[in-house]
């Protein structure tokens, strides 16, 4: 996996500043749970390049993503850039790389090597008005592996839904009420999408429907072509 261009000492994490051709060897941490990553609409270009090139077909393709805990990042001194194929794909948010961050050098140090999960890029497809939808990374891992506790379901939303998440509760939209289990949460969004005709609310909703069938992936068969349909309807 092209990373970077020179390999440092792993009490110096390296900053990416640009791409190389050096194949370096990362430990890879596994789990179910869906780590957010941010900044892909700016990204584009490099998630297209990695699944082949633009296409109208709708994506799911599965990766492998190094996490670079940055150290001259002027926005966020605690920011973990995400790699994959040595193009960069986003960002943990601010709120995980502060909370992610100890634990990831922690990791790098006691294994020597970059660590990195296992993920997917999904997304594309045709929109109604022709143009090609957006691609986004999904990120599988276990927060116990990084010194942090196994949040329960009704936490992780927050992080999906984050931008504008304040409108969606003066709203009263629901999203708050969610059961616990993703399986009864995945039938209460459908009824509400059902009803539901504000935009604002059915986006948010769409957003959490499709974070949810993605993490039942391993619970029912019918899981991720019910994503990709949820994804097409989400961006007609």
């Amino acid at each position: 996996m092209a990373l970077f261009r020179k390999r440092r000492a792993v009490e110096q994490p390296p900053v990416l500043e640009s791409q190389g051709e050096q194949s370096v060897e990362v430990a890879l941490v596994t789990g179910s749970v869906t780590l957010e990553v941010v900044g892909e609409s700016h990204r584009q270009d490099a998630l297209w390049n990695i699944v082949g090139g633009r296409s109208t077909e709708h994506v799911r393709q599965e990766v492998v993503a190094v996490l670079i805990p940055e150290t001259t990042n002027e926005y966020d001194p605690n920011a973990i850039s995400v790699w994959v194929n040595g193009l960069q794909v986003g960002f943990l948010s601010r709120e995980n790389a502060a909370r992610y961050r100890p634990g990831l050098v922690a990791l790098w140090q006691q294994h020597g090597k970059p660590i990195a999960l296992q993920g997917a890029i999904v997304g594309g497809g045709r929109r109604p008005n022709g143009d090609i939808g957006y691609l986004g990374v999904f990120l599988d891992h276990d927060p116990t592996e990084f010194g942090l506790a196994q949040e329960p379901p009704s936490q992780h939303h927050d992080a999906h839904v984050r931008t504008g998440r304040h409108e969606v509760e003066a709203s009263n939209s629901g999203l708050d009420d969610l059961p616990l289990d993703d399986v009864g949460a995945i039938k209460m969004l459908r009824r509400l999408l059902e009803k539901e005709r504000g935009a604002l609310d059915r986006h948010f909703a769409f957003a959490e429907l499709e974070h949810r069938l993605y993490r039942c992936r391993d619970v029912f068969a019918s899981a991720l072509e019910e994503f990709d349909t949820t994804c097409e309807v989400h961006w007609a």
